[in-house]
């Protein structure tokens, strides 16, 4: 009767190891943080804090890829730095390709730059 949730989980986990993997490809070194959920759809995200993911939001969006500011998941408001990624919507590609091109946005904005000491 509850088959289906392993095999959900399962793809579940690779969705979430795709995203958290090309978050280490596209953001080791620019100085931002995130996690690697052992439950749920989301990925939290804390980027350096000059980043304002309200202000970048509405300019990923365009470019072609969505986020939540953490502002509305964070306690007092207080996460306008971070934001909630949601790998449980796109397949395993769409999910890599969506942080390569978030990343591809940010490098563009100035928002970071990846090197040494950053």
């Amino acid at each position: 009767m509850y088959g289906h949730i392993e095999d959900i989980n399962s793809l579940l986990v690779q969705k979430r190891d795709a995203m958290v993997s090309a978050m280490g490809e596209s953001f080791g070194g620019t100085g931002s943080k995130w996690s690697s959920p052992t439950g749920g759809l989301y990925v939290w995200v804390t980027f350096p804090e000059n980043v304002s993911a309200v202000d970048l939001q509405p300019i990923a969006f365009e470019a072609g890829v969505g986020f939540n500011p953490g502002r509305a998941f964070a306690p007092n408001n207080n996460g306008d730095h971070c934001a909630r990624l949601c790998f449980g919507y796109e397949s395993v590609s769409k999910n890599r390709e969506g942080i390569e091109l978030l990343a591809d946005v940010m490098h563009r904005e100035g928002t970071f730059k990846v090197g040494p000491g950053n």
